[in-house]
């Protein structure tokens, strides 16, 4: 569950430090952006490995739900897509 959300989310929060960041220094700027970027296709390679394609259902499911009444939430999951 974690490691999707870290999917989603660690490149925005790395473009949201690189704002921070003055535009000179260049290579803190590169450096940065290099690191968050290793960051997440490791985090993303992880969940492949451990990606059953065989089973149709979706995996590392996240099901929070803001407002009952209307069924309003924050839904994400990984689902397998086979093409014909």
């Amino acid at each position: 569950m974690t490691a999707l959300l870290i999917t989603l989310f660690l490149p925005l929060l790395g473009s949201l430090l690189l704002l921070l960041v003055n535009s000179q220094n260049t290579k803190l700027i590169k450096s940065l952006a290099l690191a968050f970027s290793l960051v997440t296709f490791v985090v993303s390679a992880i969940l492949m490995i451990g990606f059953d394609p065989s089973d149709p259902n979706f995996k590392y499911l996240i099901d929070i739900v803001w407002i009952p009444s209307i069924d309003a939430g924050f839904r994400i999951g990984l689902q397998h897509f086979y093409p014909r």
